[in-house]
């Protein structure tokens, strides 16, 4: 891949990012609510996964959620060219357990741009020092759990946890690696707010870094640092990815003490 001035751009690892601050809080954005950063950066973890793995971005935005008025809701559409109109099942790919890569078969690739949407909320929680919306983010990774079920319908299961793990790490992995990336698409979307943003605008937002830092790419399994990744997940307390159905059951046990 080549920069604007032709020259070859340097894939930058983790350890090169790891101490990159995320500016949203300290920005003239700080105005907005810690929820509607939240849900932004949930549609920017959508945004910026299926980029960087291949897709192409149609568009995204946040919206008015019209069941629960008042809260944000919003939405992410992005095409991957190989991937089944119906289906798309996990177990049908050949390389499923490979390392994720850009060459990854489109249903593994759909399966992170899909779930990085709560690691991304994650993702901010800890890049910011502050406490995780549970409600937000579990009220956020409800749908796209329900999406998700039937793409391992056929795995034993006995194989199943193992490789939700294994993928669970490549997403904060991934994530960690482009925040800043993550950053400029929230701010786009809240800008934009209840407007849709292109596809062009987002990969915009993506490729536009300040200065003379250069855009981050996901050339090979070599720059995803799974074990940092690991590390921060289970330090913010999220070992595993967000279970929505042991949510609400706290909630309800709650409930019942009071």
């Amino acid at each position: 891949m080549l920069d604007s001035s032709g020259a070859p751009e340097e894939d930058l690892t983790m350890a090169d990012t790891a101490s990159r601050f995320v500016h949203l809080a300290a920005s003239d954005l700080a105005g907005y609510s810690e929820q509607k950063r939240s849900h932004a950066f949930h549609e920017a973890g959508h945004v910026v996964a299926a980029h960087y793995l291949g897709a192409t971005v149609i568009e995204a935005a946040l919206v008015p959620d019209d069941e629960n008025p008042g809260e944000p809701a919003g939405y992410t559409s992005y095409d991957f060219p190989d991937l089944p109109a119906e289906f798309p099942k996990i177990v049908d790919a050949a390389d499923a357990w490979d390392p994720l890569t850009r060459m990854s078969a489109d249903p593994v690739k759909d399966w992170i741009a899909r779930r990085a949407g709560g690691v991304a909320q994650l993702v901010l929680a800890t890049l910011t020092s502050t406490a995780v919306n549970e409600y937000e983010l579990h009220h956020d990774t409800m749908q796209d759990q329900a999406q998700l079920e039937f793409q391992l319908f056929g795995m034993p299961p006995d194989h199943k946890p193992k490789w939700e793990a294994m993928r669970y790490i490549e997403t904060w992995a991934l994530l960690l690696a482009a925040q800043s990336q993550l950053e400029h698409v929230a701010q786009a979307l809240l800008i934009n707010d209840g407007h849709p943003v292109s596809g062009e605008q987002l990969v915009q937002a993506i490729t536009t870094q300040p200065g003379k830092a250069r855009p981050w790419s996901l050339a090979g399994p070599e720059t995803l640092n799974r074990q940092h990744a690991e590390d921060v997940a289970s330090s913010l307390g999220y070992p595993t990815w967000p279970d929505p159905g042991e949510y609400r059951q706290s909630q309800m046990g709650v409930a019942l003490l009071e």
